[in-house]
């Protein structure tokens, strides 16, 4: 795979495993009898194996469909199931800070199947603070990974025989910390 793609790949990947991780640790945390050492481990080792299996799918899709017509709908899959697994970890967290039990597959299905029953409750619970914060999850999700490689390696190179100018990436780098900085900022 080319430095685009892994750009592209972890752009995505690295910020949804450090999310899984967090509010994984944020749900062990309020827990009264928090176990030490390798307990604690155990409690959060699904969620690595669940994050390392996920990379490796997508990078291995990527591999495979790296000059095919599939790439396309590879990418659209790898960023539809992105929203959906961020979607889900974040259900099941607000779900456990709210009843404090797990959310388990016999539950999302009830919920699907009575949505209209339980809109109300949604709606009470959801903030406005979460319903944007959720619509800038979807907009990263969607365009960060393609913005962020655009950035570091600039336009894709099409054609073999002329080649658009490219931002260099130390220049591109700076940019992106400049940007940072001034939106920590200001």
């Amino acid at each position: 795979m080319s430095g685009r793609d892994w750009v592209y790949l972890g752009s995505l990947l690295i910020p949804l495993v450090v999310y899984n991780l967090v509010l994984k640790g944020i749900r062990i945390s309020s827990q009264d009898d928090i176990p030490g050492g390798l307990a604690a481990f155990g409690l959060i080792r699904s969620d690595l194996l669940f994050n390392l299996g996920y990379v490796l799918l997508w990078v291995g899709l990527f591999a495979l469909t790296r000059r095919s017509r599939m790439r396309w709908p590879v990418v659209v899959l790898f960023h539809v199931a992105t929203i959906v697994v961020a979607g889900t970890t974040t259900a099941a967290h607000q779900y456990f800070q709210e009843t404090g039990s797990t959310l388990s597959l016999n539950i999302i299905t009830y919920s699907l199947m009575t949505f209209g029953e339980i809109k109300d409750v949604i709606g009470s619970v959801a903030s406005p603070v979460i319903w944007l914060s959720l619509l800038a999850i979807l907009d990263y999700v969607v365009l960060g990974p393609w913005l962020i490689s655009r950035l570091i390696y600039g336009r894709p190179n099409r054609s073999k025989r002329f080649s658009p100018v490219r931002t260099s990436r130390s220049f591109a780098l700076y940019k992106l910390y400049g940007a940072a900085a001034a939106f920590v900022g200001g």
